[in-house]
């Protein structure tokens, strides 16, 4: 937003907190493909349900990059 009465530009940010980088890394974590078991225990988690159903999210981009994988390998086997 700018402020009108200033000549400075001022930005509004989201509240950010630890819990949001949390998950946001196990994410981006899950779609380099990295090991499920090594995720769980670099996050301390005592069982990977946690790691999988909590902190990982499916991203529209990524499902989108995944499906195109899938149809790649599809156009492959037929």
């Amino acid at each position: 937003m700018k402020n009108k009465s200033k000549s400075n530009d001022i930005l509004l940010v989201p509240h950010l907190s630890n819990h949001i980088f949390r998950h946001t890394f196990t994410t981006r974590l899950n779609e380099q493909n990295i090991n499920t078991k090594a995720m769980q225990s670099i996050l301390g988690h005592s069982d990977i349900s946690i790691t999988m159903d909590i902190y990982v999210n499916a991203t529209e981009n990524f499902k989108i990059e995944q499906m195109e994988e899938f149809e790649k390998a599809m156009k492959f086997i037929f």
